[in-house]
């Protein structure tokens, strides 16, 4: 299989498209187009100088895919319809990231007012008070739907919604091209990502096994992986989903000794350590968040028990 992606052109960011940055598309076609503006600054500036972009689409809420906004001052800013409150009020983007769940009003109070400062003090491993916050969600020019097709000339253009990472979780499906754009679903060593207060762990399994039933011969993923054919895919994703489960394991040997919330997310299980959860507030939260999830599941699976307060493993035959 011959790659051809005709005038898209795959945009990486720094460091291989790592979180906190995104790879992002740029198609130069009858209207200029950027896809999640989260790849390098330079580039997407250096873009829009040469050939004001007109549109921006915005996969899904998060920090990583939207963080560009901003460099496109003249362009219309799009999201999916589901998430288009996060662009009209931030309180919203707390609330669906985890923030308002773990912390309440006076952590999403204090979210607001970091990321209107000019250089707030960071947090170590997530960008939650980074400025970029402020002026990637200052607009919203229009909304998408799933299944709707967009016509920018030679490419046309449908969303596919998959939730599972953030309820409005949406890819990017370019027939002529045989390609899909999958943002979070994204074949990470890492794993799968949901730890928002909208992300659901069956959902996200369902979203990736889905893209295998597209007519497509290429995934285009919005981190690390890159440019990935659809049979190396099949493979990948199983290895890639096969992470919840190891994780799951994780948390049911720890509840073999009854334990709160709270402990359980002490232990860092999902960020790997209990130095990450401990030193930034955004990874406790989505650490705890995370766990909710695993435990919900696990609780309708007859796995895991809950007891004064107590979470504990149930052995299963």
């Amino acid at each position: 299989m011959a790659l051809d992606l005709g005038p898209i052109q795959v945009v990486e960011g720094p460091k291989h498209s790592r979180f906190p940055s995104c790879r992002s598309l740029f198609i130069d076609d009858r209207e200029k187009i950027i896809i999640d503006p989260g790849a390098d600054a330079a580039i997407l500036q250096k873009l829009n100088e040469q050939q004001p972009i007109s549109r921006v689409f915005c996969s899904h809420y998060h920090f990583d895919h939207i963080r560009g906004n901003g460099l496109f001052p003249t362009a219309e800013i799009w999201i999916n319809e589901w998430e288009g409150e996060c662009f009209m009020d931030r309180r919203n983007v707390a609330k669906r990231v985890g923030i308002l769940e773990v912390w309440g009003e006076a952590g999403v109070d204090e979210w607001l007012q970091y990321i209107q400062q000019e250089d707030p003090p960071q947090t170590p491993f997530s960008p939650s008070r980074n400025p970029l916050w402020f002026s990637a969600t200052s607009r919203l020019d229009g909304t998408y739907a799933d299944g709707e097709v967009f016509d920018f000339g030679e490419v046309k253009m449908e969303v596919i919604n998959s939730p599972g990472h953030t309820e409005g979780h949406c890819c990017f499906l370019f027939p002529q091209q045989r390609a899909v754009y999958s943002p979070d679903i994204d074949l990470t060593t890492w794993g799968p990502w949901y730890g928002g207060s909208d992300s659901n762990i069956d959902l996200f399994i369902n979203s990736a096994r889905a893209l295998l039933f597209l007519d497509v011969d290429w995934i285009i993923t919005g981190h690390e992986a890159g440019i990935v054919s659809k049979v190396d895919y099949a493979t990948q994703v199983e290895d890639y989903l096969a992470i919840i489960d190891r994780r799951e394991d994780l948390i049911l040997d720890a509840l073999q000794t009854p334990m709160s919330l709270d402990q359980l997310t002490a232990k860092g299980i999902i960020y790997g350590g209990s130095q990450y959860v401990e030193q930034d507030p955004w990874v406790f939260a989505w650490e705890k968040v995370s766990l909710v999830h695993h435990l919900e599941r696990a609780l309708q699976q007859g796995r895991v028990g809950y007891l004064d307060g107590q979470f504990f493993a149930i052995e299963v035959n």
